[in-house]
């Protein structure tokens, strides 16, 4: 079998030692059902034949989601190539098909893969963009689809196959399920329980572990105030509050991920791939200033910068500099306050700077790093919070 897709950045969370994970999810076969009738109607819009959804492709698109769920993390740790994604066991995900789903010897397969963040209603736009994508308008008689639930995650995998064995017999509603994984190359992935389910809720919270750099965060305040003077701008002062919540909010980032949608040039390679999302929403789905207090929020002016990868408190400055909307904000007349996140996490950095008109007096120079557990709210009505704090002592300003 030829791999034709199979396009995510993801992470591997599995042991080595390890020869099987079991996983625990639901399976959401009516949107499995959407994006097969999501498919069909972009092909009849081009005149090309209705996929057949069978049975034994669904279920094996189901495995397949399982075991990208062991793959991925909200805290994503490393990345892979979209060239180099394979199995947890190591092997293509074409031996799976093969192992779980009869068709003829060198039958042509292909695979899509999409995973969303904690909302799974954000599943509805990942069906939109595949109206005119030339890898599902190719010449496949059948396909197979799955949407896993995992750990505030959703995993959406459809796999396409040249061949059709005639079995079509799809369950409808909501399926807990219990999967084994296999993790060692002399195990494959099997169902352990499926039972009907009337809901799935969501996880409301999870923790994220990494350190504030403290020390970094007071050097930007620095080096901003160095950028104002020489515009002939007051100082900013740097308030306690702003600083707790820029690093909570350094926090957010770092736990977030969004998808977007990849056009490829080449139609035999299609899907959609992670990257890190540097915005201003937070893992509730709110905006990112509802973490300011009252007196905060009813301030004339707030505003947020947020970046992330830069090593050095210069870097990050300098790159906020380049940027005209963040530049706007560090160069604000009306700007009194400022706090500064810095979370380091796994290897690399996250900066986010608050803004205000509020004027804090207390005069507030932190310096050193904490190493911190971070519980991060996908509850709006909940607030993401510090729950472990270490104070790493005798650090100085360089990246170790």
């Amino acid at each position: 079998m030829r791999k034709l897709l199979s396009l995510c950045l993801m992470t591997f969370a599995i042991a080595a030692s390890a020869q099987t994970a079991t996983v625990t999810g639901v399976f959401d076969y009516n949107e499995a059902k959407a994006f097969v009738r999501a498919v069909n109607k972009a092909r009849a819009n081009k005149n090309i034949n209705t996929l057949k959804m069978e049975q034994g492709l669904t279920e094996t698109a189901m495995l397949r989601a399982a075991e990208l769920s062991t793959q991925w993390s909200v805290f994503s740790k490393d990345s892979i190539t979209e060239e180099n994604i394979s199995r947890p066991n190591g092997k293509d995900f074409g031996t799976l098909v093969a192992e779980k789903y009869t068709m003829p010897q060198g039958t042509e397969c292909g695979e899509l893969f999409i995973c969303c963040l904690a909302n799974k209603d954000r599943i509805s736009s990942c069906k939109e963009g595949l109206s005119d994508d030339k890898f599902i308008l190719s010449s496949w008689s059948a396909v197979g689809a799955a949407v896993f639930y995992r750990n505030g995650q959703t995993f959406c995998v459809m796999l396409f196959a040249k061949h059709t064995n005639g079995k079509s017999e799809i369950p409808s509603g909501l399926w807990n399920s219990k999967v084994q994984v296999g993790t060692d190359k002399g195990k494959t992935s099997a169902f352990l329980t499926k039972e009907q389910t009337e809901e799935y809720k969501y996880l409301q919270k999870v923790d994220i572990s990494g350190t504030f750099y403290y020390d970094f965060a007071t050097e930007v305040v620095r080096l901003v105030n160095l950028r104002r003077d020489s515009f002939g701008l007051a100082p900013l002062t740097m308030d306690p509050a702003l600083t707790e919540w820029a690093m909570v909010r350094a926090a957010e980032m770092a736990s977030t991920r969004k998808i977007e949608l990849k056009k490829w040039n080449n139609s035999s390679v299609r899907g959609y791939s992670e990257s890190r999302m540097i915005g201003h929403l937070r893992p509730n789905g709110s905006n990112a200033l509802t973490i300011l207090s009252e007196e905060h929020k009813n301030a004339e002016v707030r505003g947020e910068n947020a970046a992330g990868g830069q090593k050095t408190p210069e870097d990050v400055v300098a790159s906020w500099m380049r940027s005209p909307g963040h530049r706007a904000n560090i160069l604000h007349k009306s700007y009194k306050s400022i706090g500064v996140g810095v979370f380091y996490y796994y290897d690399n950095f996250c900066w986010i700077q608050l803004f205000t008109s509020h004027q804090n007096p207390t005069t507030y120079h932190p310096n050193g790093r904490e190493e911190v557990t971070v519980q991060i709210s996908l509850n709006p009505a909940v607030e993401s919070k510090v729950v472990k704090r270490k104070h790493i002592a005798n650090t100085h300003l360089t990246n170790e």
